[in-house]
């Protein structure tokens, strides 16, 4: 995809290619003009001394997507979902980065980029109609109020809004639901919701700058979801309780519809323990964070250099956020995942992640290749091993209670 990058709001300079002159126009004229040609195609360049406005023109049938930058399973659906869109549709991408907005429009397997600011924005959106709105993702977005104000502005155009639960954002603005003491809270009552808020490092601070109680979070939600959304996706059944629980009243808009994920065709087979009968080597997908398990992981590390475990070897797939001994492959691609377990002689995946998981791409990815995988009783990830012949799911999130049970397992099905 080539892409077309205008630089920051500072600098006041918009690339366009002509392919999206039908959908954008500038309503101001002072600017100077400079057209070269690039190919086949032509370049046209704006410089203004002073910001104009940018609209969208009377754009119907488009697809628009509110998302965040932070990368992981939320980036991956964004990018699987834009290649499903044909080339005649145009999607817009819209992030708000250190409190600006980034807007990257793709059509015709090109992408054209602009920062600009919440006002600007808001000129952009204003003839979108008939079209789709996604909020992917809003974590990390400063003006959460003005930006469902905009959304209920697009709603009373004829815009479907609809809502993906790729988190419980939500719910709470710790949006793994990871409590004061760094563990799942499991959602308990009022009371004790609003003593962690107070007291939780783990809250998107940006987010709640004035709101000084978890019901007044919960209550703005609530209010979105009923004027303005037509729809939740979420992407597990365990998802669809946590949101129910909060929110009863989304029971008639919300829906369980899984990811589409390209699965592996390549099966491993355990031939392993032929050779080493008593050697057992867990593998662990993706990068280890304090969320995924990471301190469990280090501590089984720690119990591993002792009898009875010395026969047990650990690898990452991946990286940790924390110094380790443990052998770590660093960042890898999606295509190599297969080679790089066949490499480790893996005879279980483990994902320990300590919060409940909303869909688990890795999962996904390990039951592909027909691999063991235990997880702990949390969760997509238990859910979805609930229903897989070769899964575990480890019954207290405990690093000793996690590594016997695997060890016994291990030595049941191979």
């Amino acid at each position: 995809m080539k892409k077309f990058l205008g630089t920051s709001r500072f600098e006041n300079i918009f690339v366009l290619y002509f392919l999206f002159l039908p959908i954008v126009k500038i309503k101001r004229t002072d600017f100077r003009i400079k057209i070269y040609l690039f190919g086949l195609r032509i370049l046209v360049i704006m410089v203004k001394p002073t910001r104009g406005e940018l609209t969208i023109t009377s754009c119907q049938n488009m697809y628009v997507y509110f998302d965040h930058g932070l990368g992981g399973g939320t980036e991956t659906y964004f990018f699987n979902k834009l290649k499903t869109h044909n080339l005649s549709e145009t999607v817009l991408r819209i992030q708000e980065i250190n409190q600006q907005y980034k807007l990257s429009i793709f059509s015709q397997n090109n992408c054209f980029e602009i920062f600009c600011n919440l006002k600007e924005l808001e000129n952009i959106l204003l003839n979108i109609k008939d079209s789709q709105i996604v909020i992917n993702n809003l974590v990390s977005y400063t003006k959460i109020l003005h930006i469902f104000k905009l959304l209920k502005n697009l709603k009373n155009q004829n815009n479907k809004i609809i809502v993906k639960g790729h988190d419980y954002y939500s719910i709470c603005p710790s949006w793994h639901l990871i409590n004061k003491l760094g563990q799942y809270c499991y959602l308990p009552d009022e009371i004790k919701c609003q003593d962690c808020y107070i007291n939780n490092n783990y809250i998107e601070l940006r987010s709640i700058k004035n709101l000084k109680e978890i019901k007044e979070w919960r209550k703005i939600w609530g209010e979105f979801y009923i004027s303005t959304v037509d729809e939740l996706i979420v992407f597990s059944n365990s998802s669809k309780l946590l949101f129910k629980k909060t929110y009863p009243f989304l029971e008639n808009k919300i829906s369980v519809i899984s990811h589409d994920v390209e699965y592996f065709s390549k099966k491993l087979p355990l031939t392993r323990k032929t050779e080493y009968p008593d050697y057992i080597n867990i593998v662990i997908l993706g990068t280890l964070t304090h969320i995924k398990g990471r301190e469990i992981i280090l501590e089984i590390a720690n119990l591993t250099k002792k009898e009875p475990y010395k026969n047990v070897k650990l690898t990452i797939i991946g990286d940790c956020t924390k110094k380790t001994n443990l052998y770590t492959t660093g960042k890898y691609k999606r295509e190599d995942l297969p080679d790089l377990i066949e490499q480790c002689n893996a005879d279980i995946v483990f994902i320990s992640s300590i919060v409940p998981e909303t869909f688990s791409y890795t999962i996904s990815e390990a039951m592909s290749l027909d691999l063991p995988i235990a997880s702990f009783n949390l969760g997509a990830q238990a859910e979805k091993l609930l229903k897989y012949d070769k899964g575990l799911i480890i019954s207290k999130i405990c690093p000793q209670a996690a590594l016997e049970e695997i060890i016994n397992f291990v030595k049941k099905i191979c």
